[in-house]
């Protein structure tokens, strides 16, 4: 098990709650708008995705190679869970395919 503030921290909680404060500077900036001046979708999806990722991605990478604290495997099966790193792999995958398949699509 996880001691300390370590539940907190690799919780998917605090990573929902990293990314809906990124969407929402996102928003606020008035970043969440296409070229076209509608909302982007895509772009809203790629920032909450990818913030979430993120955040869970570094404290991952933090714990394991400079703090030296909890394992990597034991944040995952005590913290975030095998099931939610997962999911946030394939958003990943999701939006990698999508920013590919934009690049074939420039003129």
């Amino acid at each position: 098990m996880l001691g300390g503030a370590w539940p907190w921290v690799a919780s998917s909680a605090t990573a929902i709650i990293v990314a809906i404060v990124v969407l929402t500077i996102l928003i606020r900036g008035g970043f969440h708008r296409g070229s076209n001046g509608k909302l982007s979708r895509q772009r809203c999806a790629s920032v909450f995705i990818l913030s979430a990722s993120a955040y869970t991605f570094g404290v991952l990478s933090a714990s394991e190679l400079v703090i030296h604290g909890p394992k990597l495997s034991d944040l995952v099966r005590y913290g975030f869970g095998d099931q939610r790193i997962a999911w946030l792999l394939s958003g990943i995958v999701l939006d990698t395919v999508f920013r590919i398949w934009n690049e074939f699509s420039h003129n």
